[in-house]
């Protein structure tokens, strides 16, 4: 709390006081000070409404609460400290698996990784950002063979298994978490989008990380993006145009996708967003 935020707190604190033990000399104070006493208890009314209001509409609209938090977040300074990034990756890697586990149970690489290309795109970490083209969608191999999982390993964060996709809490997993709180910016924003994006299928992760990283492409050449451009530069690609016969990048899966990336407020700075349900 700023400052001045805190001051208008003690003076309303005060306020509150003061007519509690005496509400006339409280009134009298008011005028006093050149306030009128009735203004004061409209303009404060007016203001617990407001606060209700927005309450209320972040409980009835949750999703779309949760993409005002993330443009904000998007719009902050990453924190300062001297950790190397790949120290970095590696804490918050073990992060997103730790809050994955509680929700889910287990967690395989691939969704651990799909998570961790979303929480970049919502939250602007400057962390996870060498994914590439391959076949299941935007990929990071650093992560499995370079950075991430050894030092999680080696720290004793993570376990994973030859011959295995699955991904383990180990032993030291707290001194991750800890690590991870001061590199996410806003951390309590950043478990409430976990448990969100937990919500969606293996397919649907594919979909909507293939769908970003094409949007992002075509807004950047200056192209519309909709159901129809989707699905022309992914026929495009040599690495994803197989795609184009599966079920989730049917026409109706490529709009959802759409619509959850608008939604969430990942492509609202790309121009020309239609949706097209063909």
């Amino acid at each position: 709390m700023g400052s001045a935020n805190r001051k208008i707190r003690y003076l309303f604190d005060d306020l509150a006081e003061a007519v509690l033990h005496d509400a006339d000399e409280a009134a009298k104070a008011l005028k006093e000070a050149g306030l009128d006493p009735d203004a004061v208890a409209r303009e404060g009314r007016a203001f617990i409404e407001l606060l209700q209001g927005k309450a209320s509409e972040a409980e009835e609209n949750p999703v779309r609460d949760l993409a005002r938090r993330l443009q904000r977040a998007r719009g902050r300074e990453d924190s300062k400290t001297q950790a190397k990034p790949p120290f970095k990756r590696a804490a918050v890697l073990a992060w997103v698996v730790y809050y994955l586990v509680r929700v889910l149970g287990e967690v395989r690489r691939y969704r651990a990784g799909k998570t961790a290309y979303l929480l970049e795109r919502g939250l602007g970490l400057g962390l996870f950002t060498t994914h590439t083209k391959k076949p299941w969608g935007p990929y990071d191999s650093n992560l499995k063979y370079k950075d991430a999982e050894p030092i999680a390993r080696g720290q004793r964060w993570l376990i994973t298994r030859r011959n295995s996709s699955y991904i383990e809490l180990g032993s030291k997993i707290q001194k991750a978490l800890q690590y991870a709180h001061r590199y996410l910016k806003d951390e309590e924003l950043a478990i409430d989008y976990i448990k969100y994006l937990a919500t969606y299928t293996d397919d649907e992760l594919e979909t909507i990380t293939t769908v970003d990283w094409i949007a992002l492409e075509l807004s950047e050449s200056g192209e519309e993006v909709y159901v129809e451009t989707i699905r022309e530069a992914i026929g495009r690609s040599k690495e994803w145009e197989e795609k184009l016969g599966r079920e989730n990048f049917s026409h109706a899966s490529i709009a959802k996708a759409l619509r959850q990336l608008q939604q969430i407020g990942l492509l609202t700075h790309a121009s020309g967003i239609q949706e097209n349900n063909q």
